[in-house]
């Protein structure tokens, strides 16, 4: 897997655990790097976030383009037009761009702080998700015709792949359109995000102690975790084979497929969050912290 650190005056690239470039670092970055996808798959490029503008490179550290700008960390990734590209929120609202080159491809003015959005692509039809403290909308980006939900933004939980995640009066409901789907967990759970599984989208749920796989809001296993706490659930991007658990309390990881099996008894520490990153072909890297050092376990 791909880890950049950030030092005093350097950012250093490694890749599966060798060092692989170094940068002289001006100024110090405002979030995490995020990987990009560009319409090359081989061909992944990195956000590097400072204060006034966005330096992309590619995994070897070399320059591709720059987007000045003051911006927001919500970086959404999405197709336009067949395209690969990503939007990105700042102040006044969110700016579409290139993710091949960082031209300027759209821009949305919403005159109140973003809390949550995503990009609804459904064909080639695509749309916006907002939720602001004061409403929910849903924005066509072809037209920009905007549509504000009657449902209280206070009970949003999530956007999913087709809608909205809300917390209902019995427990979760997902809004897809005008059709509402009671989910079979409380509402006082946690969702971690969605899984293509054969014709099916799962979704994933947990508590302190208990992980649900859901598929159209029917509970199809629930499992009791054998640890401390739950502190928190990872998924790999882009793939079904598996997820992992992080218990804060025993600094352990814990790692399961979809049908809530444990895949091994490997002793994995981690003091704090973790990052899942694909292998190509088969398995993953899990990055994370032990005292003072970024480590790294192979799966």
């Amino acid at each position: 897997g791909n880890v950049i650190i950030e030092t005093e005056n350097e950012l250093i690239g490694y890749k599966d655990g060798s060092l692989k470039w170094r940068k002289p670092l001006n100024q110090a970055l405002v979030n995490r790097p995020v990987a990009l996808n560009t319409s090359n798959l081989e061909n992944e490029f990195i956000i590097i976030p400072y204060d006034d503008h966005l330096e992309i490179i590619d995994k070897m550290g070399r320059d591709q383009y720059k987007i000045n700008g003051v911006f927001d960390e919500q970086v959404v990734q999405c197709s336009i037009n067949q395209q690969a590209a990503f939007g990105i929120t700042s102040k006044n609202g969110i700016t579409f761009y290139s993710s091949n080159n960082g031209k300027q491809l759209k821009r949305f003015t919403v005159n109140e702080p973003i809390l949550h959005w995503t990009v609804f692509n459904q064909g080639a039809k695509v749309s916006l998700g907002l939720h602001t403290e004061k409403s929910i909308i849903k924005i066509e980006y072809g037209s920009g015709k905007k549509q504000t939900l009657s449902n209280k933004p206070t009970e949003f939980v999530a956007f999913t792949g087709l809608g909205v995640l809300m917390r209902g009066p019995k427990g979760m409901q997902e809004l897809i359109g005008n059709k509402v789907i009671d989910v079979q967990v409380p509402s006082y759970w946690k969702f971690v995000g969605e899984v293509a599984n054969n014709q099916n989208t799962g979704q994933l749920y947990h508590d302190d102690q208990s992980i649900a796989y859901v598929i159209k809001g029917k509970v199809q296993w629930k499992k009791a975790v054998d640890c401390s706490e739950i502190s928190e659930v990872v998924q790999l991007k882009n793939s079904n084979s598996l997820f992992a658990v992080r218990d804060a309390l025993e600094n352990k990881i814990y790692l399961f497929d979809y049908t809530g099996q444990l895949l091994d008894n490997d002793e994995r520490p981690a003091q704090r969050t973790m990052q899942l990153t694909s292998f190509v072909g088969h398995g993953c890297s899990i990055t994370t912290y032990l005292n003072d050092f970024v480590i790294q376990f192979n799966y």
